[in-house]
């Protein structure tokens, strides 16, 4: 009486034989859903999040107000902050309908022109990749994943340089020196830690945080390290000494990221509590909170100028504040799941990742989204820029380059152009049908044709 198919949509459906009429749907995979099994009562599906889940498949009882599908258990279960880094568990695992399905005005791109790591790179991370960042003159780039391990890479070529290993815990943030000397990695392992890029060495841990480290940002002049804990603190510490210099408190649940400002003298963080706040470090003081999410803020970042931050939150939007009058100038709306990270890329646009599998970019003025990059197989949950290039990284346990000619940017032209993937999969191995990559970009809906278009400007 009951067929069951699955698909990329990460879904698996279940339909009634006689009449074709969908009964109920399973949502709960963080990827494709490549198969499905049925033995006595249970259905077994699989994923390209790395996981089997089994069902409970109550027939009897099916009707079209009853989900036909009970979890029952995950054998792969994984705890909250790994999963989806918000510490709060599974709140929000399924991909969302994307908003630009119909009347699109902005340009949903293939454009990405460099895949570093997955399936068929032998270096590559085995699982998600958290964060990613260029080395101050762009030749290399580091990522950060739930593997356990950092990887630098060279970003010309797409190579992996070294494997940075040490850490007991999903390595969740990292940051270049200003030198480039040097990389500070962050752990839900309680600590973080500085690495010597040239020997892959770990030069030494800074331990204190009595919770999960999730975020960890060099000064600008590379003479102090900044730390953010699900503990509610932002920790300073001397990188000379690798002692800890002060303990920023004032929010109230987990500090998930923080940003020097561009002289070093302030410090923003954003936190769990749904408030941004800034502070004068050196003397340990609470400058400004800056109020308006009603969610989980994610990510804060200074502007070139230190006039702005932008902001990023569980809520699916991004803000830009001005500093100075601690006040909310913009709110851009577009994302359709929660926004993991929001950068200035230039002090003209601003570039937003979530979990909607895409990243924005933004006007900065006036808040409009001028394009969108779509190509990644799950969330995005980090965003770099360095000289024309831009950086993600994703759920799909890969990272892209992105060229960014911002000075071409309109609503009908495409950001980003893309050139060749230096990671192309074989069709068998990516889309399992035989045929090609008929099918790469994430579907949100059943309806979306297939296709790959390549996009010049």
């Amino acid at each position: 009486n009951y067929i069951v198919s699955c698909a990329r949509d990460w879904t698996a459906m279940v339909w009634e034989t006689h009449s074709g009429i969908c009964k109920s749907i399973l949502s709960g995979h963080q990827g494709t859903v490549y198969h499905v099994s049925y033995c006595g009562g249970i259905l077994a599906t699989c994923s390209l999040d790395d996981t089997a889940r089994l069902w409970k498949f109550p027939t009897d009882q099916i009707t079209p107000q009853t989900s036909v599908l009970n979890k029952t258990r995950d054998c792969n279960q994984l705890p909250a902050s790994s999963n989806d880094m918000s510490g709060k568990g599974n709140q929000n695992k399924q991909p969302l309908p994307s908003s630009h399905e119909e009347g699109d005005k902005q340009q949903s791109l293939q454009s990405y022109f460099k895949t570093i790591g997955g399936p068929q790179c032998k270096d590559g991370h085995t699982g998600a990749i958290y964060c990613c960042e260029f080395s101050p003159n762009g030749e290399k780039l580091i990522t950060a994943s739930r593997d356990r391990t950092l990887k630098i890479w060279n970003s010309q070529t797409g190579e992996c340089l070294s494997t940075l290993k040490g850490h007991l815990g999903l390595v969740l943030h990292c940051d270049y020196s200003p030198c480039g000397e040097y990389v500070v990695s962050a752990s839900d392992d309680k600590t973080a830690k500085i690495w010597l890029i040239r020997k892959a060495k770990k030069i030494c841990s800074l331990k204190g945080h009595t919770d999960k480290v999730y975020s960890c940002r060099y000064s600008p002049d590379g003479n102090y390290i900044t730390t953010t804990s699900c503990d509610k603190t932002c920790r300073v510490w001397s990188t000379e000494s690798q002692k800890k210099i002060c303990s920023l408190k004032g929010h109230t649940l987990s500090v998930f990221d923080c940003d020097f400002s561009s002289d070093g003298r302030q410090i923003s963080t954003a936190s769990d509590d749904k408030t941004v706040r800034t502070w004068d470090w050196r003397n340990q003081s609470e400058t400004a909170v800056f109020k308006g999410h009603s969610a989980t803020v994610w990510s804060t970042n200074y502007s070139h100028d230190d006039k702005y931050l932008v902001t990023a939150s569980m809520n699916h939007d991004v803000i830009l504040w001005d500093v100075r009058m601690t006040k909310e100038l913009h709110t851009m709306k577009g994302h359709t799941a929660p926004v993991h990270r929001a950068i200035f890329a230039t002090p003209n646009y601003i570039v937003s990742c979530a979990r909607d599998w895409t990243a924005m970019v933004w006007e900065t003025h006036s808040g409009i989204c001028k394009s969108i990059l779509s190509g990644h197989q799950g969330t995005v949950y980090h965003v770099s820029y360095c000289g024309g290039i831009l950086a993600t990284c994703s759920l799909d346990d890969t990272a892209r380059l992105w060229k960014f000619p911002t000075d071409q940017i309109t609503p009908q032209t495409s950001v980003l152009n893309k050139t060749r993937d230096c990671n192309q999969l074989p069709a068998s191995s990516n889309d399992m049908s035989g045929k090609g990559n008929q099918n790469k970009q994430p579907l949100r809906s059943e309806h979306y044709g297939l296709g790959c278009s390549i996009w010049e400007l």
